[in-house]
């Protein structure tokens, strides 16, 4: 089985731990972060095939950088007013998905999808 590192960027530091918690049994390593910078970092030292990033961190326009600088990794977007319009913009922006920041469950479910996804496309 390939290795599976997850960095994330939260702006809720108890969201950030709780979905560590809720994460911890499906991927490898998983990192939190406090910058756009140490992400980026840690996408290359951690190798990850994941990002989970508080829009509220980092804009579309980040988002789009991060994609387009690291097509490898997947990027999961979150956001505390997700709707449909923000979800779009998400997606355009290079993101696989937008969940709401206290939608726990969705979150975890669109992560270990994308593993899975990974994993499938690596066999």
């Amino acid at each position: 089985m390939n290795s599976s590192s997850v960095v994330l960027l939260e702006k809720d530091p108890s969201v950030a731990l709780s979905l560590v918690r809720l994460l911890q049994n499906q991927f490898d390593a998983i990192r939190i972060e406090t910058s756009c910078d140490s992400l980026r970092e840690d996408i290359v030292k951690q190798r990850a095939s994941l990002a989970i990033i508080d829009v509220e961190n980092a804009g579309f326009e980040e988002i789009h950088r991060l994609h387009l600088e690291f097509p490898h990794v997947s990027i999961l977007c979150t956001h505390r007013l997700a709707d449909e319009a923000m979800w779009a913009e998400a997606l355009s922006a290079g993101a696989s998905d937008l969940c709401d920041t206290f939608d726990l469950a969705s979150i975890v479910r669109s992560a270990v999808g994308e593993m899975q996804q990974v994993r499938s496309a690596a066999a």
